[in-house]
């Protein structure tokens, strides 16, 4: 009595919802959690077939014959395992969350245990990252765009050369085999690779002929910061 106590507070005050169901698929146990998370009481949800519960009707099918599958070979690709699908909720939205089912017996009868956790607030959590992401990325492209620019109308002689520059090093980096952000970072790299230029003088970017030794010295602090990279 005690241990039945003992497992019934753990399963009352977990934080996943808890459900188990027989092997016709029939709902034995439903704790608070699954409560909150799919909108029935304990009471509405016992008894009720599952997959007509909290499976969405586009993959019921799947469900059923999975489980049939199961009772019939021993065959198996989700028990006991984390599994991510959508399920229902009573109201009809749809909540994702991870599932593990595990098989088990009760009274010498097999019955399935399903521990669910909600992930909705992971997934806008990643929705928000996702979408920062986005936004720092076109900041920063627009950044290199605009330093790109500035470097080119300080010297209108190799104008577009950097563009150039830039999409011979991304064929380059394709042929390599690079993963799309690896080649992305080569192309962004390669429109800023004369920022040296911007502290150059225009009247010796723009100079024809040999460079004189006081030019040179516009050159050192360029060939000084290069070194230490």
């Amino acid at each position: 009595m005690k241990a039945n106590k003992y497992t019934s507070a753990i399963i009352d005050n977990a934080r996943n919802a808890f459900v188990s169901m027989d092997i016709q698929g029939k709902i034995l146990d439903w704790n608070p959690k699954a409560e909150r998370l799919f909108g029935f009481s304990h009471d509405e949800a016992v008894g009720r077939n599952l997959t007509e519960t909290i499976i969405p009707p586009e993959l019921r099918d799947a469900h059923t014959a999975g489980l049939k599958h199961y009772l019939e070979t021993g065959e198996h690709k989700v028990l006991n395992q984390h599994v991510e699908i959508n399920a229902l909720h009573k109201n009809g939205s749809i909540v994702p969350v991870e599932l593990t089912i595990v098989p088990t017996e009760s009274d010498d009868e097999p019955i399935f245990i399903a521990f669910i956790r909600d992930l909705t607030e992971r997934n806008e959590a990643s929705e928000h990252l996702k979408e920062s992401l986005i936004r720092i990325r076109k900041g920063l492209i627009g950044t290199i765009q605009v330093i790109s620019n500035a470097v080119e109308s300080r010297d209108p002689y190799t104008a577009g050369h950097q563009l150039r520059v830039a999409k011979l090093a991304r064929a380059i980096a394709q042929e390599l085999g690079l993963d799309a952000e690896v080649i992305e970072g080569v192309r962004m790299g390669a429109i800023i690779h004369d920022i040296g230029k911007l502290h150059l003088p225009a009247e010796i970017l723009s100079k024809p002929g040999n460079l004189t030794e006081l030019d040179t010295v516009w050159l050192r602090p360029i060939r000084m910061r290069a070194s230490i990279f």
